[in-house]
């Protein structure tokens, strides 16, 4: 054999081996892509669940809860990678519809924690009750309905979420919007066992006060609830089922717990209400009646920050420089909790 043919010869056998070394690169590459992209938990279906449209690894689920009679839509996304901490999320007065959350489908907290190793919790169809367990059951539009709720997030919807989704019972956090920023602090203190941090967005806090409890029985009872007082009792004298969940007589419960406190100043701007420039006039009153209700919690978050500081409670209080009660507000402020959220619990 010739020089020139070992030569090409040896050069063939080089460049294969170069082919070969690069499929086996590019191999790795992609399937370390792959693997980066799959997750076998948030990406496995779980009994009873289907994808929700809106995607983003959200499952529609159904949860009986035995206590209310009934199943309970609960949008969840499992955590990225596995982990065992969960963020449960409590919509405000009139929810978002009947079956789905808000905070799903108008918050986009899916987004917001898509790759961070935390189970997303978002109970439906709470709106109204405060997420408590009422002295009677509620008579409404729809029908008579047991509102249980407080029992089915810290005892039902605990384990199921453990024998579906592998969270752990007492490392959670929650977080709550308007109606449901009170709920979540005053069910974080009453079960401090099981929730380690607090996010309250634009909220209500002092449940009995005369002139507030006043206000909150007459707002459920705008959502079509023929027997508001069917919750806590009448408004005046406070109830101690009242008293025993408003955040403002919690506080020695509430000690040590980390919370992320926020309200905006109901003022409106492109950025909390981007479409208030080309809304049309009958519109308007939607959007006076936002700027009232978060003016209404500018007053009370701040009124809370005072006793909470002389009650020696350390929780975090931002305050928005413009904003309405919405969810391009409370959509950002969540995204701003989210450090201070996988923070206290580890992640």
């Amino acid at each position: 054999m010739s020089f020139t043919a070992v030569s090409r010869s040896f050069m063939a056998k080089v460049i294969a081996a170069l082919v070969a070394v690069a499929l086996v690169i590019g191999g790795v590459v992609l399937a370390t892509a792959k693997d980066a992209s799959a997750d076998p938990n948030r990406d496995r279906l779980r009994p009873g669940c289907e994808w929700d449209p809106y995607n983003w690894w959200v499952q529609y689920c159904q949860v009986h809860s035995g206590v209310m009679e009934r199943d309970i839509p609960v949008q969840i996304k499992a955590a990225t990678g596995g982990g065992d901490a969960s963020l449960y999320m409590l919509d405000g007065l009139y929810g978002y519809n009947k079956g789905a959350s808000g905070w799903i489908w108008s918050g986009n907290i899916a987004q917001t924690f898509a790759n961070d190793n935390i189970t997303l919790v978002a109970p439906a169809a709470g709106d109204a009750s405060f997420y408590a367990d009422w002295n009677a059951p509620a008579v409404t539009r729809d029908g008579v309905k047991i509102q249980k709720w407080e029992t089915f997030l810290t005892q039902e919807l605990p384990v199921y979420l453990q024998n579906e989704f592998g969270v752990n019972p007492s490392r959670n956090a929650i977080a709550g919007l308007s109606m449901g920023a009170s709920a979540a602090m005053s069910t974080a203190a009453r079960h401090r066992d099981q929730f380690k941090h607090v996010t309250a967005l634009s909220g209500y806090y002092q449940l009995s006060n005369p002139v507030v409890a006043a206000g909150t029985t007459a707002m459920v009872a705008t959502t079509g609830v023929v027997n508001p007082t069917a919750m806590w009792g009448l408004p005046i004298p406070a109830s101690p089922e009242r008293m025993a969940h408003d955040p403002s007589k919690l506080f020695n419960e509430l000690q040590g717990l980390p919370m992320y406190i926020s309200s905006a100043n109901g003022v409106p701007s492109l950025w909390s209400d981007p479409e208030v420039l080309k809304r049309p006039v009958p519109q308007l009153p939607d959007t006076v009646w936002r700027s009232v209700m978060e003016s209404i919690s500018r007053a009370s978050t701040q009124q809370f920050e005072r006793d909470a500081r002389a009650a020696g409670l350390n929780a975090t209080f931002a305050y928005s420089p413009n904003g309405i009660h919405s969810w391009e507000t409370w959509s950002r402020d969540a995204a701003l909790a989210r450090p201070s959220i996988l923070a206290a619990l580890g992640l």
